[in-house]
């Protein structure tokens, strides 16, 4: 099994080598220059350049040598260097979630799919994953106490909001307890699910979905391609996301406060149940356990995800 997992991480490596060589090279690459560089043949570099063209990539070869087209957006284990021994990457699934729960996976693991036919979100309901979106779940094993298993949502939001406006200049806001909006549409969503035994959270499974270059309804949400108008590297978000959810979890940082800060200042207004009533409020808290203090302009209510209201 080691054997087979140092030839699975060896492989990944010379893979991205390869690409970082032919899309840092705007004119050909011989083939010759590149395998005294990289250190393997001839035959060991036409190997793994037919293995990329048979995953998708389209690698020109000519009497000057190797070209890439610069435009695939392919989320392969490869092409996230430090993580490819930790994706798991799938063309088509049902859901990243569903693949997740299967319980095999070790902890810090990442299920990466393309498309999901049957991508799921809060309460059931069903979230439009067509090529073009990330979609991805990870795989926290870490074992934290039960009460505050919410904090790795909160985590991933907070992270996804950074990700937008940091390197895509999107003025983006979160909605509690799981969106990301542009505006009143939401362009990302993040969905958890645990199993607590105990007061220990023993599992969470956080999936997150993105609206990336993939056509969504109007009336569903809006995507990072509409608001730009170009096509936004679903790659690039994904190893932005991914260095930024490993240093906050190294440096133990609580999401907490900074989910609070940024739901607070959109004075968001949600709507909830006050006995058999359908109200609105504004959230005025977030605890540390995850529940939204809501002010009706009268009464504080304390509402968590999923539960219904207390005063």
């Amino acid at each position: 099994m080691l054997t087979i997992q140092l030839n699975m991480v060896n492989t990944n490596v010379i893979r991205k080598k390869i690409l970082d060589t032919l899309r840092n090279n705007s004119q050909p690459v011989s083939g010759e220059l590149m395998s005294n560089e990289l250190g393997f043949s001839r035959v060991a570099l036409w190997k793994h350049i037919k293995a990329l063209k048979e995953a998708g990539y389209i690698i020109q070869s000519g009497a000057k040598g190797y070209t890439i087209d610069t435009s695939e957006d392919y989320l392969y284990p490869w092409e996230f260097a430090e993580y490819s021994n930790k994706i798991e990457h799938f063309s088509s699934i049902n859901s990243t979630m569903d693949v997740a729960s299967n319980g095999h996976y070790d902890d810090g693991t990442i299920i990466v799919a393309e498309s999901q036919n049957n991508g799921r979100g809060t309460k059931g309901r069903y979230w439009s994953s067509q090529n073009g979106g990330l979609f991805f779940t990870v795989i926290n094993k870490k074992q934290i106490p039960a009460h505050l298993y919410l904090q790795e949502s909160f985590r991933s939001l907070v992270i996804l909001h950074n990700v937008m406006q940091k390197y895509f200049s999107i003025d983006v806001s979160l909605k509690w307890p799981n969106d990301i909006l542009y505006g009143d549409k939401k362009i990302a969503g993040v969905l958890s699910e645990s199993y607590i035994a105990g007061d220990r959270c023993k599992f969470i499974n956080i999936g997150i979905g993105v609206n990336v270059n993939n056509m969504v309804e109007l009336n569903e949400g809006v995507s990072l391609h509409s608001i730009l108008n170009k096509q936004i590297s679903r790659r690039q978000i994904l190893q932005h996301f991914l260095d930024e959810y490993r240093d906050s979890q190294n440096a133990k940082k609580n999401p907490v406060d900074e989910f609070k800060s940024l739901v607070i200042q959109t004075k968001q207004k949600i709507k909830y149940k006050a006995g058999s009533q359908n109200t609105y409020g504004i959230v005025e808290d977030v605890t540390q356990t995850g529940a939204a203090i809501v002010s009706d302009g009268q009464n504080k209510i304390k509402i968590y995800p999923g539960e219904k209201s207390e005063k």
